[in-house]
């Protein structure tokens, strides 16, 4: 109802609009130091308008919708609109296309979950916590529903609803030299995928195997790095393979297509129709039918990822990688698949002689343009003679992520959701270790 009001009230005084409505419900709970300390559960109601005439581009949004807020939000959206550059290169909203057909994007038990239901499951996590004999310091679980209603002047009305399940847990565990901390967060459609009791156990395990490290040597080494590491550094990928960022020279993969950028060893898919995924949906952020497409091959990059306003400045078709941001361009993956391999991952740690074992680094801020990182090792282990033994911490993984992708050796068997993000572990060569 309020995305055609505003739609209507828009198109007074502009030659295009769009509009996006969100309604959306969740319940959150909190845990500090093996204690819930917080539980919410709340709904929020949002719609942004854009305008366009004579190619100048306004926006706004409101987070309250009545109608004298959307007429407020359309006036706000005009104004800017008035005093904005032209973008020459604007030239239309997209008008309506066939959506995907996807599926298993909404749980029915999240969406009906009660509140004793949902502070139950976390009190359970935090019992295997304690069992464990460790403590989750911080965590929170969220569960929520969302509605997205997009329309346009030039036909455009699609309306969908998800769930979302995610966590964020830091555990630790002490011992007489001090603590160990780990750190999770996932992210899931369906409840039964977040799998708590399961991660917090695990969580549990790492946090007591590293509570004794020794100092690691600096060196060259092979690392394993599992998905928790992977993909911190392979979430560039999104950044290189942006059409607008190759079109405007900032990736390094800037007329590359069809060579190689990565290992053989590396295949990597973008689907935005991808049951359980995360950011699956009938269309992207503009109504574009979402579709799964190959990135990488086998090391080669295969294509870019576009929005239609992207797409026709370069000739080719949209991918359906348009964002929710706005204004144009705005792109991003979807659910960035890593192809597994077919060898396990046991069946990697007993192929190095002397290597080093990641199970995850922290949040490390990666240059997108030129690749560099360097990250603290908090949590591994030294791999000697094909079998994990002591862990070790007090080095940094330095490098750069790019080259990184060109010295993968083997991808394993395993796959693990961490989001919108789906990787198995990886075995790099010739990885950078300082003290």
């Amino acid at each position: 109802m309020w995305a055609e009001k505003a739609l209507k009230e828009a198109l007074k005084e502009a030659d295009q609009a769009e509009v996006l409505e969100i309604s959306s419900s969740f319940r959150r709970v909190l845990v500090e130091n093996n204690k819930v300390v917080y539980f919410e559960t709340s709904s929020e109601n949002s719609l942004r308008v854009m305008v366009v005439k004579e190619k100048r581009v306004g926006l706004a949004s409101v987070n309250s919708l009545t109608e004298e807020r959307i007429r407020e939000a359309v006036q706000t959206a005009v104004a800017f609109m008035k005093t904005s550059r032209p973008d020459p290169e604007f030239c239309t909203l997209i008008s309506p296309k066939p959506l995907s057909a996807v599926s298993e994007i909404f749980d029915n038990k999240i969406a009906s979950a009660e509140p004793s239901e949902v502070v139950d499951y976390v009190l359970k996590a935090v019992e295997k916590a304690k069992a464990g004999k460790t403590v989750i310091t911080q965590g929170e679980v969220y569960l929520g529903v969302s509605t997205l209603r997009l329309v346009n002047s030039e036909g455009v009305d699609v309306e969908y609803s998800k769930t979302r399940a995610s966590f964020s847990i830091t555990l630790t565990a002490y011992g007489k030299s001090g603590g160990s901390e780990s750190f999770r967060e996932r992210s899931t459609i369906y409840w039964e995928d977040l799998k708590l009791e399961e991660n917090v156990g695990e969580l549990a395990e790492l946090a007591h195997k590293t509570l004794s490290p020794e100092k690691i040597e600096p060196g060259e080494y092979t690392v394993l790095m599992a998905p928790d590491a992977v993909s911190q550094i392979i979430s560039v990928i999104a950044f290189a393979a942006n059409a607008d960022n190759v079109r405007k020279k900032r990736s390094p993969w800037a007329e590359r297509l069809n060579t190689e950028v990565a290992s053989k060893q590396l295949t990597v898919v973008d689907d935005g129709t991808l049951p359980r995924g995360v950011r699956t949906a009938p269309c992207d952020g503009e109504g574009y039918p979402t579709k799964k497409k190959t990135v990488i091959e086998k090391g080669v990059l295969k294509t870019y990822l576009y929005d239609y306003y992207t797409a026709r400045l370069m000739n080719t078709e949209s991918t359906g990688n348009a964002s929710l941001s706005r204004p144009f361009p705005a792109i991003a993956a979807t659910n960035l698949i890593i192809e597994a391999g077919a060898k396990s991952f046991e069946d990697l740690v007993s192929e190095v002689k002397k290597g080093v074992y990641i199970p995850r680094l922290p949040p490390t801020f990666i240059n997108p343009i030129t690749g560099d990182f360097s990250a603290e090792l908090r949590q591994a282990f030294l791999i000697e003679n094909g079998e994990l033994t002591k862990p070790v911490r007090w080095g940094m993984v330095a490098g750069n992520a790019y080259a990184l992708m060109q010295s993968i050796v083997e991808v394993a068997s395993d796959k693990t959701q961490l989001g919108s993000i789906i990787t198995p572990s990886i075995l790099f060569e010739k990885v950078r270790i300082t003290g």
